[in-house]
């Protein structure tokens, strides 16, 4: 009995992964490159990460899932995509964009999984739907694009001028914002 290979793995990520990505986990740096290698090889997951993407790169990454998404059945593979906080922004572009969840972690930390396969299956089981992720995210969350290609967060119900960091995203913004003293009792800016 010959032993079985690991399930593959592609990630589209523009920047900077440990060579040690492991065996399954093969990292290409082009929307175009990824679709080619998902067409031609036998793919389970394909990993796109929009982690340091100006607008115009992360466009290109939410249409490559659309493409992904239309491959024929037997090609199609599961598509995953990356952020490290949640943009609203984001997820409804990628709401039927044929995603099938969201993590929230860096490439850096996928690829470290990736070296162990049950690692990860169990971080994709806790992935959730574009659709889950913007029910669970605060409606008071901002999210603007900063020159670096990441994202600055806003409280609106702090006068849009509260910057909010992932220590508070994770305590409040998502899943427990009805708990949140600027969401019970929000002061909002004065817009002329």
């Amino acid at each position: 009995m010959s032993p079985v290979a690991p399930p593959k793995y592609l990630l589209y990520h523009e920047g900077e992964v440990p060579l040690t990505a492991g065996q399954s986990l093969e990292v290409l740096t082009s929307p175009a490159t990824c679709l080619h290698e998902a067409m031609e090889k036998d793919v389970a997951v394909v990993f796109i990460s929009l982690y340091g993407l100006g607008q115009e790169k992360r466009d290109l990454a939410i249409e490559l899932c659309r493409v992904l998404d239309s491959l024929e059945k037997d090609k199609k593979p599961l598509i995953y995509v990356l952020l490290t906080s949640p943009n609203r922004d984001i997820l409804q572009a990628l709401s039927g964009a044929g995603v099938t969840g969201v993590l929230f972690c860096d490439p850096m930390q996928l690829a470290l999984h990736a070296l162990h396969p049950q690692n990860m299956a169990a971080a994709l089981k806790c992935s959730r739907s574009p659709e889950q992720e913007l029910a669970s995210i605060c409606p008071h969350l901002l999210a603007e694009l900063a020159g670096d290609g990441q994202d600055i967060h806003f409280c609106r119900a702090y006068r849009s001028i509260m910057v909010v960091n992932k220590t508070r995203i994770r305590s409040f913004c998502v899943d427990r914002y009805s708990h949140c003293q600027y969401y019970k009792n929000p002061i909002f800016s004065q817009e002329k």
